[in-house]
């Protein structure tokens, strides 16, 4: 009010008003998460790895949590629970299936790959491991999708022998996880596949690393397979910086073409947009404000741009952050979230 008792407008003030909200999920325990993937209840399935302090690979085991959409815990499975003997590893990739289930892929003792399947309820159904059990030989699965049969495509790596190098490897297996056919690619050197997806024709494309081919010392490797794993096509993105495609970077974009991404040896994250085809429509590296930044994951945007997070740090203080692209990978924003500690998404 004015001198008189009148009231008087002065001025307006905006205030946007956000709740920002964050939740843990562990043990008395190290437990650390290694993907999550929304779910057909609006809710979300978190998985990783639980731990002992101080233990060795034989106390690590793995850890599913399923929430709801505000975070509030449904389930979990864990060493604890009878149902969890799907293997002591590192889960790599969940991903909800038809049925209203799970399957789940990684390394099964950190030696061999494993593909398991758990019900609506967390309830292990069957677990299937693959590779050469005591022959000093490395297999891992890095990712998987259910497939238009019922089955499962996993892309991975395989050693090709004791001491030996590695070959990127495709396994198509059927619904109870057995397999149906196995394919592998590469050269002399070594190759991985870390990420998969179905294409429209029905076919498969995979974004991995090889140091065979490409500009440097390591390059992504971008591979378009027919429905029967029959390769049609690859390609190196790269400099003479070390690069691997990144698990739950590689989309298919809305104009039928290709997006993934990586970590450069010198700190910064790349990406990659290329056409149906796999040839480069643009690139873009990105790092101006942290002494770091480590990508972990790219997801399409509504407006057809792209989010992309991992961590970032600045001296020596790790975040979580959140950096938003345009459809020509110019960025628009970045946020940052974390405490006095490290942060990794």
């Amino acid at each position: 009010t004015d001198s008189d008792g009148a009231e008087s407008t002065l001025g307006t003030v905006a205030l946007n008003i956000t709740e920002d909200t964050s939740k843990t999920y562990h043990n008395d325990r190290w437990t650390l998460g290694y993907d999550i993937e929304s779910t057909s209840d609006g809710g979300f399935i978190l998985a990783g790895e639980d731990r002992s302090i101080g233990g060795g690979d034989g106390d690590i085991s793995n850890y599913l949590v399923k929430i709801d959409t505000d975070g509030n815990i449904e389930w979990t499975v864990d060493k604890s629970d009878e149902n969890s003997s799907f293997g002591d590893g590192k889960i790599n990739k969940i991903e909800e299936t038809s049925d209203g289930g799970f399957v789940i892929v990684g390394w099964e003792d950190y030696r061999n790959a494993f593909i398991s399947k758990v019900d609506a309820s967390g309830n292990i159904e069957w677990s299937k491991e693959y590779g050469e059990s005591g022959n000093n030989r490395y297999e891992y699965f890095s990712s998987v999708k259910e497939t238009s049969d019922g089955g499962f495509i996993i892309a991975g790596q395989f050693q090709t022998g004791p001491q030996q190098h590695f070959d990127a490897w495709l396994v198509k297996t059927d619904s109870n996880g057995d397999e149906e056919w196995s394919k592998t690619y590469g050269w002399s050197g070594s190759e991985s596949f870390n990420d998969i997806e179905l294409t429209p024709d029905g076919g498969f494309i995979l974004a991995g690393r090889t140091d065979s081919v490409g500009a440097g010392s390591g390059d992504m490797y971008l591979v378009k397979t027919d429905a029967s794993g029959n390769e049609e096509w690859y390609k190196t993105f790269g400099g003479s910086s070390s690069e691997s495609t990144t698990t739950n970077s590689l989309q298919l974009t809305t104009d039928g073409g290709y997006i993934f991404g990586s970590h450069h040896i010198d700190d910064d994250s790349y990406i990659v947009k290329t056409d149906s085809s796999g040839n480069m429509e643009w690139d873009q590296t990105f790092n101006n404000t942290f002494d770091r930044e480590l990508l972990m994951s790219i997801q399409l945007a509504p407006d057809g741009g792209y989010y992309l997070t991992g961590d970032v740090a600045s001296d020596n203080n790790g975040d979580i952050y959140l950096r938003k692209i345009d459809s020509s990978g110019s960025t628009e924003w970045v946020q940052t979230y974390g405490g006095q500690k490290q942060d990794s998404a």
